[in-house]
């Protein structure tokens, strides 16, 4: 009595018919490998090619990953960095505080009363009022009616007599010698410490 086929309908293969297909299998598997590996060269062609490209970027190019840090080091300095305060700037300005009349106008008139002050940087500063050429009406530092900040200088007085006067600046980054004598003379010892002046002449009748 012979045995039934597997359920299927297929029928029994031998040994040897599963070993030919096997043998198939791997000899098709062995050419599709050899058809996708690279070739035996391709690491020195990559070499080359790399080699290549690198000599065609300019040097520049090439380095700018090593300058960048400091630049970026630079850029961050620059904004962290407390920068020094700009110059103020010079100035003499009068004013009148108090008119002896308040209907005569905007000239100077006897028995008004004025305000000077000089503003901007310096390491001394110096304000002398002279009328005419021989008379020291005012001067600062060195009179109660003198005051004095970190940026400015001011004096106030009354003009208790007519004339021409001149009212005088002065910077300087060395001591600015007191004024003795006439104007010319005071302007003189002031110019040989270095002074910067400014003069602001004006009458009063």
């Amino acid at each position: 009595m012979t045995k039934p086929p597997p359920q299927g309908g297929s029928s029994t293969t031998s040994p040897a018919d599963d070993d030919a297909s096997l043998g198939a299998v791997e000899a098709h598997l062995r050419a599709f490998h050899a058809d996708y590996s690279p070739a035996p060269d391709w690491q020195a062609r990559v070499l080359a090619s790399v080699r290549a490209q690198d000599a065609a970027t300019p040097r520049r190019a090439r380095w700018w990953w090593l300058t960048a840090p400091a630049l970026a080091a630079a850029a961050l300095l620059a904004l962290l960095w407390p920068r020094a305060p700009a110059p103020r700037p010079r100035q003499l300005a009068m004013t009148v505080l108090q008119r002896a009349e308040p209907t005569r106008g905007a000239a100077v008139h006897l028995g008004d009363e004025l305000r000077l002050r000089l503003t901007g940087d310096g390491a001394e500063r110096a304000l002398w009022v002279y009328r005419g050429r021989d008379e020291l009406v005012v001067s600062c530092p060195g009179s109660s009616s003198c005051a004095a900040d970190d940026t400015s200088l001011a004096a106030t007085f009354k003009a208790t007599t007519v004339g021409e006067y001149t009212a005088i600046a002065l910077w300087s980054a060395t001591p600015i010698p007191a004024p003795t004598g006439a104007l010319d003379d005071a302007l003189a010892a002031a110019a040989r410490a270095g002074a910067q002046v400014q003069r602001q002449s004006f009458p009063v009748d």
